[in-house]
């Protein structure tokens, strides 16, 4: 495994939204050896929506990872968004993923529609661990082949 590139996301962070995370370090991704460009992200403000595509060649070993920091996940309740890692969205997908062995862990993830998922993915061998789904419709996951899911509240 290639070193990961981290970056924060969050309110004064390096990075505002996970898009904006995204663009930058899909442009990263195989560059200089590395592949593995992970977002470490924190409370304070909604994360917003993002498509994660067009990256070079994740695998089991250099992937992208987007996952709460120490003390900022989640703790199994619909609590005050601000008070941790979450990410939302209206009337799309909040994480839209196009890419093999993404890893999503410890978010608060909200459609606030009801009509979307809140992870969304036809590629093989992501892992969404120990998420929040927060969802006033009836789909909060949508999922194909060789994923790993553990640990998930709805």
């Amino acid at each position: 495994m290639s070193t990961p590139n981290t970056s924060t996301v969050g309110v004064s962070k390096t990075y505002t939204t996970l898009q904006a995370w995204e663009n930058a370090a899909d442009a990263q991704s195989g560059v200089d050896g590395h592949a593995a460009q992970w977002a470490e992200c924190y409370s304070g403000g909604d994360l917003g929506s993002m498509v994660l595509a067009g990256w070079t060649n994740p695998d089991s070993t250099d992937y992208p990872r987007i996952f709460a920091a120490d003390g900022e996940g989640h703790d199994g309740t619909d609590g005050v968004d601000n008070d941790v890692a979450y990410a939302s969205a209206t009337g799309t997908h909040v994480i839209d993923i196009q890419e093999a062995f993404v890893r999503v862990e410890n978010l608060k993830i909200e459609d606030k529609q009801g009509n979307k998922n809140c992870i969304k993915t036809v590629s093989p061998n992501c892992q969404v661990l120990g998420c929040l789904f927060v969802n006033s419709g009836s789909v909060s996951l949508g999922f194909n082949q060789g994923w790993a899911i553990e640990h998930v509240v709805t």
